[in-house]
């Protein structure tokens, strides 16, 4: 079919081509005069809808009120600031993190006052504002393009990070410290469970019943509970341990990296060791 509509199209016995569509005016709808709802009304609009998850209608909305500022409509700073800065963390948190960057320097470079509150955004969210900040005064100071800057990201962390064993250690590729760990806590729970099956015979007769140990072996069986529970302790601090040397290595090791490529654009990168 497409071939047939192609030949008839190109067949000199086809009727004159009707005059192309005039383009459209690429004058902002804001300068063409027309009607606008007031941007305060919009921007509310834009975070009850994103307040209630629709982060697609938000991010639609904001979009509208960036052109509006774009094509020169009068907005009071704080409303454009905040509108900006709403917009830049949807791209955050819908992965966008690029266009989140470009958008705060946007924001900055129209008005370089402009503040971040970091009780109402999340933390990732305050370092790439951060991180916009200080790309914006670098490039007011001087014409040469900054080297590229670190900055801590808040790092997520797999699944197995809680794990017992050494398992977040071997998850990382630390195989000898995985293996202490692992060590460390079998000796510590394996003791534990000697111990407690030792005074629970020291306890219990041949019948299942609860029993006092004898006077003279009480300071012997007060030792043993006490090592017992030592242990048992012990094992879930050993535990704990391994989870927190892996949650300080993803820590360490997760980064993020604001530069320029060779074509002159801007580029980010997230490094890790996952």
């Amino acid at each position: 079919m497409p071939l047939l509509l192609w030949l008839a199209l190109a067949s000199p016995a086809r009727a004159e081509a009707p005059e192309p569509l005039a383009p459209p005016d690429p004058t902002p709808h804001v300068l063409r005069g027309e009607q606008l709802e007031p941007f305060q009304v919009v921007l509310k609009r834009a975070l009850d809808v994103y307040f209630q998850g629709g982060h697609e209608e938000a991010e639609a909305l904001l979009l509208g009120l960036q052109s509006r500022l774009e094509a020169g409509e009068d907005v009071p700073p704080e409303q454009a600031g905040e509108a900006l800065i709403y917009l830049g963390e949807i791209y955050q948190v819908t992965g966008h993190a690029l266009e989140s960057f470009e958008t705060f320097q946007s924001a900055l470079e129209r008005d370089p006052g402009l503040n971040i509150n970091i009780y109402h955004h999340p933390p990732e969210v305050v370092n790439l504002f951060g991180l916009a900040r200080r790309e914006v005064i670098q490039a007011a100071q001087t014409p040469v393009a900054p080297p590229p800057a670190q900055v801590a990201a808040a790092p997520s962390f797999p699944w197995w990070i809680n794990a017992p064993l050494g398992i977040p250690q071997l998850g990382l590729g630390q195989t000898r410290a995985g293996a202490r760990h692992a060590a460390a806590q079998l000796a510590l729970a394996g003791s534990s469970v000697v111990l407690s099956v030792h005074l629970h015979r020291w306890t219990h007769d041949d019948s299942g019943e609860y029993v006092e140990p004898p006077g003279s072996e009480y300071p012997a069986f007060t030792a043993y509970r006490a090592a017992q529970w030592a242990t048992t302790i012990g094992t879930y601090a050993a535990w704990a341990a391994s989870v927190g040397a892996a949650r300080r290595s993803i820590r360490r090791s997760a980064t993020l990296a604001v530069g320029e490529s060779p074509e002159g654009t801007p580029t980010l990168g997230v490094g890790g060791t996952w």
